[in-house]
């Protein structure tokens, strides 16, 4: 999937994302996947999007030094 589509994709998909450090302290949050990939500048945008989603599913513990979660606690 292309950025481009990953911004066309209708608002009920994209859900607010919450960035914390390992200390379970809250760091930032991003209105999607894709902004808080942009804002680490990672370069492989897409699989680091998934990644970070793969994360805040409970799939994964630790993405890019940081705990994820598409809630807020």
């Amino acid at each position: 999937m292309s950025i481009i589509n990953d911004w066309m994709k209708p608002k009920a998909e994209i859900k607010d994302i919450f960035q914390y450090d390992l200390d379970l302290n809250f760091v930032a949050k991003y209105s999607s996947c894709l902004e808080a990939v942009t804002n680490l500048q990672l370069e492989k945008i897409n699989s680091a999007r998934q990644f970070i989603s793969e994360v805040a599913r409970g799939r994964k513990r630790i993405g890019y030094g940081y705990i994820w979660s598409y809630l807020n606690p």
